[in-house]
């Protein structure tokens, strides 16, 4: 089900400024373009997904490209933070919060600013009824962890440092009623390191594991099934035959299960329909992406 195809298709680019969120109607998927349009701006664009493929049911342009997406809400309202690689005159690196539906976004002024990285890997997760955004910088390593609203962000920052290594596969997960950071690094060859961190509302606490993969998995993902946490990955090296390995495995315990593919996905999106789990997935390589089948038949 992890290579099978229930649909597929192709972007005019790539983008990681790609989030998916939920409402009462379904499953939708956000994506900003990082090509400019005739009038000079970016379109950005919300579908509906389902397994049957994508279907366009909003559209908007933003002043810059916003290659930096993830999801939070508040009650039942969804809500998108999103931050731009493209610096500004300033030499910061735009971000905003905005509501988020299948009609479109909300208004992306109200709530925004920019900071003095870009933070390429980021996410948001929910933690105690609270919502809170990790990210890291490839530029210097440089990490943060804080408290996120539809206001901003919270003062003081929860965990800030510059980290020696930059970790580009991440993870949020919970396990016993605690929230645990799974991270990766794929940059020093030979050594690709990964650990995992418990986070609290006082921030990041001491490593509790720690170890080391040949070979560098640029997309990781955690999942729970039946009470067990598997984790997926796909390597972002080919395997020297133009291949690249993937593998789902009980959490950081031998492979269950392994595979390979044509090319390296970036994206690997999860998302729940009728009880079953499927990824959206979009590869750089050729812009192409597919929703496959249900990861949870796997670990069955």
């Amino acid at each position: 089900p992890i290579n099978e195809r229930l649909q597929y298709g192709g972007f005019e680019s790539f983008s990681k400024g790609t989030a998916i969120f939920t409402d009462a109607s379904g499953n939708y998927l956000f994506r900003c373009s990082t090509q400019e349009n005739t009038s000079n701006k970016y379109n950005w664009h919300i579908y509906q997904l389902t397994l049957t493929g994508l279907t366009e049911v909003s559209q908007g342009e933003l002043d810059t490209y916003y290659d930096q997406a993830s999801v939070f809400y508040e009650g039942d309202t969804a809500y998108l933070y999103a931050q731009s690689s493209k610096a500004d005159k300033d030499k910061a690196y735009p971000w905003f919060i905005a509501t988020i539906q299948p009609s479109g976004l909300g208004d992306t002024q109200k709530t925004s600013s920019s900071r003095d990285h870009f933070f390429d890997a980021c996410t948001t997760f929910s933690m105690n009824g609270k919502n809170y955004l990790y990210g890291q910088a490839a530029s210097d390593n440089y990490v943060f962890l804080s408290e996120i609203s539809r206001k901003g962000f919270e003062s003081p920052l929860l965990s800030t440092g510059d980290w020696k290594r930059y970790y580009s596969a991440i993870s949020i997960y919970q396990k016993n009623g605690d929230t645990y950071l799974f991270a990766h690094s794929t940059k020093k060859k030979g050594d690709y390191r990964w650990f995992t961190v418990k986070l609290t509302e006082k921030g990041m606490q001491e490593e509790e594991q720690s170890g080391s993969w040949k070979r560098p998995y640029g997309q990781v993902g955690i999942f729970v099934r039946n009470g067990k946490h598997y984790m997926y990955g796909q390597a972002a090296s080919d395997d020297g035959y133009g291949q690249y390995r993937w593998f789902i495995c009980e959490l950081l315990q031998s492979e269950l299960l392994m595979g390979t593919r044509d090319y390296f996905y970036d994206l690997a999106l999860p998302f729940q329909h009728n009880g079953q789990l499927h990824l959206f997935t979009h590869s750089s390589a050729r812009n192409q992406w597919f929703i496959s089948g249900d990861i949870h038949q796997m670990v069955e």
